[in-house]
This record gives C-alpha cells, structure tokens and sequence, in this order.
C-alpha cells in the first residue's frame, strides 16, 4: 500500500486505479497468508481460510460498489474541507486511499460480525483434522515452535492437555466396554484400540513435556513458571491414566482367556466404580477447560471421596468373601476383580491430582 500512495501522489497513477490496487493487494495478501499456514496446525489454516473468505468476500462487494465507494470518498472529502483526492491528487489521493482502507475494512467487520459462529463451522468443514483422533497421532494446538509470547505459548499447551484429558476419558469408556463385551472380534477391536491409544498417550506427554521445556528456556514471570511445572506435572498423571487402563485391558484380556467370571454383583459394582471415575474424569476435562482463576476443586475433590468411598466398600466387602469363603468367592477372579477396582481408584488419584495442578497444588 505504501509504494501505491507514493505513485498516487506523485502523479504516476490515477487515484481510481490507485483504490483498485488496494483491493488487489488483499487478495494478494490471502495467497500470503494460505502459504504461511500450510506450515502450521489445523488452527492457523482455519484461521487463514476465514482470512480468504473475508478478503475475497470484501474484494467482490467493493468492486461491484467500486463507483459508488469513489464517488462518496470525494463527497465525504470535499465536504469536510480536505480537498478532491481525484483532481488534486498530489495533496490528498493519500487521504483519500487511507481513508477507504479504513473504511473497506470496517464495512467488512461489521458485515462478518453476525457470522462469526458460521464462519469457524465453515472453516471446520473445510479444513480438516489430519486422521481421527483416535486412529492417528497428531498434536492438534502445538505447532513447531514457541509463539512469541509466553502467555499465547502456554494457552497453546492448555489446549493441548484438554484435548488429552480428552483421550483419558475416552479411554475409560473403552476399558468399561471391553469388560461387558462378548462379541470376541469386537473384543480384539476395543483392545487393539486401547493399545494404540495408550501408545498416543506417551507420544503426546513427550511431546507436550518437550514443548514445556523449551518455552521453560526463555524469559518467565514466577507465575508463568509455575504454571508450566504445573502443565509438566498434568501431562505425567494423564499419561499415568492411560497407562493404568492398558494395564486394565491387559487384565481383562486374561479373565476372558481363562474364562474367569464374575458374578452379577461384582459387575454390577464394577460398573458403579467405572460411573464414580467417569464423573471425576468429566470433572477433570471442565477443569483442564475452564480458566485458572475459575477452578475450584469442591467437585473434583466430592467425586475423588466417592471414589476412594466406593474402592473401599468393595474391597472390604472382597476380603469378608474371602475370610468366609462364601460360595460364590472364585480366588481367581476374585483377584482380577481386586486388581480392577484397585486400578479404578489409582486413576481417581491421579484424576485429582490433574485438578489441583490447574491451580497450582502441585
């Protein structure tokens, strides 16, 4: 735009063509920008997708108004004292081009404004998540380097941990799944699929704890700092989660081998224990969403009590079947059914402790 104004003003160009121009530098400016996100995540190409649809958009409505726009530039102009941009143009085609740059620009916010919603759906659609989240690794928030500040860095990392905790939770329903499933090739599907997912939750903390570290590197305010210890220390409990459901597979996977079963009260309590952890995980996912300063961990502490609560019903309920040998104690399932719900609370552990790192109780 600055070479344009010095042409303008020097007489080199006429101030229509001069207005023409600026229209053509915008879409030149779209090419600049698809180019530069083709290097970044799925949120700088949607961003730069919603860049082009506004640009392009302006683009055609300006040049279907293009004699109007002019026409009231020198009215609104003349009228004001500034002079005739077209007549005169060596005191004042500048004005003149600022002037509808500014006012192109804010005609074309407001006619968005409404759209905003529509436009990121849009921009969803059209550009794509590589893979689904559940077949391919990929981080989604965390691009190839550090932004240039550190807030916008760890705002970057805050999502990605979300989109973990995320993972965690989808991994529970699984692992509950694949407890209640007879059909034995849907069996070997769910337990593949826990496998490949425990395998994404060690690539993410690495990466993740990788991306701290670097941005640990630079310049920190004492909050800032701590909030990355506390980002390191959630993605170590998450991938510890994802862990404990493989584990957890692992052990189903042996009870159905060895055709051990449990009785109706024991997947019955089985099952309440998966509801206790999945509300503490859901809890857990609002947190990892939520703004720092609105976390407050009365609910994630409640549903960690009814967790440890629960744990402990049954396992005392397990040890007084046993010391009676009650007819329908079965030593080998009876094991398999202590190493699940023992599990189901070591995740509830860990579960809170993701809470309490959001603000900062690590």
């Amino acid at each position: 735009m600055a070479l344009t104004m010095v042409f303008v003003s020097g007489g080199l160009l006429p101030f229509d063509v001069a207005v023409a121009m600026i229209l053509g530098a915008n879409i030149g400016s779209v090419v600049a920008v698809e180019m530069a996100s083709s290097a970044g995540n799925v949120h700088a190409k949607r961003a730069a997708r919603i860049n082009t649809l506004f640009n392009f958009t302006g683009f055609v409505w300006a040049l279907l108004l293009f004699p109007f726009i002019l026409n009231g530039i020198r009215w609104f102009m003349t009228s004001i004292g500034w002079g005739d941009p077209v007549n005169n143009p060596s005191e004042y085609a500048n004005s003149g081009l600022a002037l509808f740059h500014t006012v192109f620009n804010v005609l074309n916010t407001l006619l968005f404004i409404g759209f905003i919603p529509q436009l990121v759906n849009w921009s969803e659609k059209t550009v794509k998540s590589k893979g689904k989240s559940d077949e391919l690794f990929h981080l989604e928030f965390i691009g190839t380097g550090i932004l240039n500040t550190a807030d916008l860095s760890i705002l970057e990392a805050k999502k990605e941990i979300a989109k973990f905790g995320l993972l965690t939770e989808r991994m529970s329903k699984m692992t509950r799944s694949l407890l209640f499933e007879k059909n034995p090739k849907q069996f070997e599907k769910i337990l593949g699929r826990i496998e490949k997912y425990e395998d994404i939750t060690d690539k993410i903390e690495i990466e993740v704890v990788k991306y701290l570290n670097k941005l640990a590197e630079g310049d920190l305010t004492g909050h800032t700092a701590v909030r990355i210890r506390g980002m390191n220390s959630m993605v170590n409990d998450l991938e510890r989660i994802g862990d404990i459901f493989y584990q957890m597979s692992k052990t189903i996977e042996r009870k159905t081998e060895e055709k051990l079963w449990f009785t109706p009260e024991q997947r019955n309590n089985i099952g309440k224990m998966f509801d206790a952890v999945d509300e503490a995980l859901a809890i857990m996912c609002e947190n990892l969403n939520a703004h720092q300063d609105k976390v407050v961990l009365d609910k994630a502490n409640e549903a960690e009590r009814k967790i440890n609560s629960k744990r402990n019903e049954l396992r005392k309920d397990y040890l007084e079947s046993l010391s009676n040998l009650r007819a329908d104690a079965n030593f080998k399932s009876g094991m398999i059914y202590n190493d699940l719900f023992s599990s189901l609370e070591k995740v509830g552990d860990h579960v809170i402790n993701v809470s309490e790192a959001i603000v900062g109780k690590i």
